[in-house]
């Protein structure tokens, strides 16, 4: 069944199998693989000889009796001799298979429409003829169970007709069962007393190699004990050495806690003041990031340095548009006919300037941002006058 399923699930056969299928005949109940001769005759007929025995086979059908499928000899029941066969999966699965195998397949595929139709009839022969076969066996099974029972009753007839015999069977069962569990007890029985006394020597032994270890030990724990003794007389007369140095040196221990308590006060001042600057630098602190570095800002962009850097910046620009727009004038002077030396305002360095000019600018220093580090541990007052905002006589802004 196995090779069943892989076939009908791969659909792959090998070589060997294909040429035994061409070169065995096909089997008169079996419904198996179609012979090449019939492919071959079938494809090389023509099409009006097959639809010529088409309609023959239409016209002449074949009657089929009982004794032409069915031997003599067989025994059918009459009770269900006219029931119609239900196959069940495995039945129909098989059923398939031999009908129609892979080969077939192959060879249906190469096959043209008008000689389909004869292999059609001619694969519902050998499935009518498979089916009767396949209903013939079944029926000689079913009588075969129908033996079966037959024999089963008879038999349960014979056991009925001596109950006496049957039960001095029992009886000798079970009195020799009994005696069984008796011997099987004594074994037992037996074998526990003997491992008991075996347990017992075993146990003997083990407490007199217990007892002598025990002893031995105990002889090595007193000489142990001596020594610790010795060791523990020595250390107290060590700890009794420095609780005497420890009584003499509690006076100068007094003596110190008096001038500790003396340097108490100094060091409460210490930590006010040092609590007071704490305060003043994170006043500091939160200023600079809060008020100062707007401050800074303002100075660098409205401080003189910027604008006078912007101003150069900004005149030399105009220089040089005015002398970009003298060039495009001369230009146009000149096609004119105006002689360039006679363009008004005209300067020829106007680059050089705007150059210089933005390198002045570039380098251009501040000191408020260059006196800021000189201001680090000054006090808040002096830091705000210095990065006050000044413009002219005003103070401050």
């Amino acid at each position: 069944m196995v090779e069943l399923d892989e076939h009908l699930t791969s659909g792959k056969f090998s070589r060997e199998e294909a040429t035994q299928a061409r070169s065995e005949p096909t089997p008169t109940f079996s419904g198996g693989f179609l012979p090449i001769s019939e492919v071959e005759s079938m494809e090389t007929e023509a099409p009006e000889t097959t639809s010529k025995e088409k309609e023959k086979t239409h016209s002449e059908p074949k009657v089929v009796t009982f004794s032409d499928v069915f031997s003599d000899d067989m025994e059918i029941d009459p009770e269900t001799a006219e029931e119609k066969f239900v196959p069940d999966e495995l039945f129909a699965r098989t059923l398939l298979f031999n009908i129609s195998t892979p080969l077939d397949h192959a060879r249906s595929r190469r096959v043209k429409n008008q000689d389909l139709g004869a292999m059609v009839l001619s694969n519902q022969a050998q499935s009518n003829i498979f089916m009767t076969e396949v209903y013939r066996r079944w029926i000689e099974a079913e009588s075969v169970r129908e033996n079966l029972e037959k024999e089963t009753r008879s038999l349960k007839r014979r056991i009925q007709r001596a109950p006496d015999a049957e039960k001095k069977i029992a009886q000798l069962t079970q009195d020799l069962q009994s005696q069984q569990e008796k011997v099987k007890a004594l074994t037992t029985q037996n074998q526990s007393s003997q491992a008991a006394a075996a347990s017992a020597t075993e146990d003997r032994d083990r407490i007199s190699a217990e007892l002598k270890n025990f002893a031995e030990s105990l002889k090595k724990k007193d000489e142990e004990h001596k020594v610790v003794l010795v060791k523990m007389e020595e250390s107290f007369e060590n700890a009794r050495l420095a609780y005497t140095n420890m009584m003499a040196g509690e006076a100068d221990f007094k003596a110190q806690i008096e001038e500790m308590k003396g340097n108490e006060e100094e060091i409460k001042a210490e930590n006010a003041a040092l609590q007071a600057k704490v305060e003043d630098l994170q006043a500091t602190n939160t200023w600079l990031l809060s008020e100062g570095a707007k401050l800074l800002a303002k100075n660098i962009h409205k401080g003189p340095e910027m604008t006078a850097a912007v101003a150069t910046v900004n005149n030399a620009i105009s220089a040089v548009g005015v002398n970009s727009g003298l060039q495009n004038g001369y230009i146009h002077a000149l096609k004119k006919k105006t002689p360039y030396a006679e363009v008004p305002m005209l300067n020829r360095n106007v680059g050089e300037e705007l150059s210089a000019a933005i390198t002045c600018f570039d380098t251009l220093t501040f000191p408020v941002v260059e006196d800021l580090p000189k201001l680090v541990h000054e006090p808040l007052s002096k830091i705000k006058d210095a990065l006050s905002f000044t413009s002219g006589g005003s103070s401050k802004e």
